[in-house]
């Protein structure tokens, strides 16, 4: 615990930084008790390194946020660096199920993506929206399910099956390019 404790503090080493906040995110978290270890999780929310902001998200959604509340994810759905951004709106899809507000910024992102350069917050907010409310996705599935961009197309077959949309996934098993067949085809068959 000392160990970590002392890590996570070093200003000089953002790779021990980041190697102390994923040990904090594993199961035994170096012996600490579940408050400090969360203590010290939203200490790295903070960090100025988006390598140890990232691996903090991993560990406050797995520990934090179903004692806590999901308030620090939702915050970092706003990072500067959109990996921190992207990782805090993929754990979204499966935390603080009942809680309304999530659901409303997921639907307030999950916007149809405008170009190829800016598709990835848009996509990944879909995602999460179809795990969490099938009747929200579908308003916008259509759009997703025949966009322009197939990295769009693929990620709509992972949002399809979160939602169980058989109707979709069946259009994207057919689509004109071999990875969102692929994406679409193993979601098909599970369902």
């Amino acid at each position: 615990a000392g160990s970590v404790r002392k890590a996570i503090g070093d200003g000089d080493d953002w790779q021990l930084r980041r190697a102390a906040m994923a040990v904090l995110t594993g199961a035994g978290a170096a012996g600490l008790e579940l408050d400090a270890r969360i203590a010290l999780i939203r200490s790295g929310l903070r960090n100025e390194s988006a390598h140890v902001r990232y691996e903090a998200v991993r560990g406050y959604a797995r520990h934090g946020a179903p004692a806590h509340g999901c308030g620090p994810l939702l915050d970092a759905i706003r990072d500067e660096d959109t990996g921190v951004a992207i990782e805090a709106l993929d754990r979204l899809g499966d935390a603080c199920k009942e809680d309304g507000q999530v659901t409303t910024a997921l639907t307030a992102e999950a916007q149809t993506p405008p170009s190829n350069q800016q598709w990835h917050r848009p996509t990944h907010a879909f995602v999460s929206l179809s795990k969490r409310s099938p009747e929200a996705a579908a308003i916008r599935m259509e759009a997703f399910v025949t966009h322009p961009v197939w990295w769009v197309r693929m990620y709509s077959a992972f949002a399809a099956a979160g939602a169980k949309d058989l109707l979709h996934l069946n259009k994207l098993a057919y689509d004109e390019n071999d990875n969102v067949r692929e994406a679409a085809l193993g979601h098909l068959r599970r369902l």
